[in-house]
């Protein structure tokens, strides 16, 4: 966690701002099997408060860009963009997904975030 918010801040000093990438089911449901499963109150708690001091957020999902469009709508989520997950990455960094590059957190971890 002190690792994440580190690069936060590393990332404002130099005038940029972080982009969230949050799934959907399993991140913001309990159930990542199933659509419309029950929500995680305190991580979507945790999202509304990023979007009100005004963090960048996109949210994707598996089930696709219009499923991702409709949660965030009967979650009155004011998000950047609503996605599908990517079914490819290309980039010029082959450690795209390194923790030094990207950060990677489990919903419990999301929903502890500045605590």
């Amino acid at each position: 966690m002190a690792r994440m918010r580190s690069r936060e801040k590393e990332l404002k000093s130099k005038g940029l701002m972080p982009w969230y990438y949050i799934d959907i089911d399993g991140t913001l449901t309990w159930s990542a099997k199933r659509p419309w499963g029950r929500p995680r109150r305190a991580a979507i708690r945790k999202l509304k408060y990023l979007l009100e001091i005004g963090e960048r957020v996109v949210l994707w999902s598996g089930r696709g860009e219009a499923y991702a469009e409709q949660f965030a709508k009967k979650y009155g989520l004011l998000v950047a963009a609503c996605l599908a997950k990517p079914t490819y990455i290309v980039d010029d960094e082959s450690n795209i997904r390194s923790p030094k590059v990207m950060f990677r957190a489990t919903p419990k971890e999301f929903e502890r975030w500045g605590k």
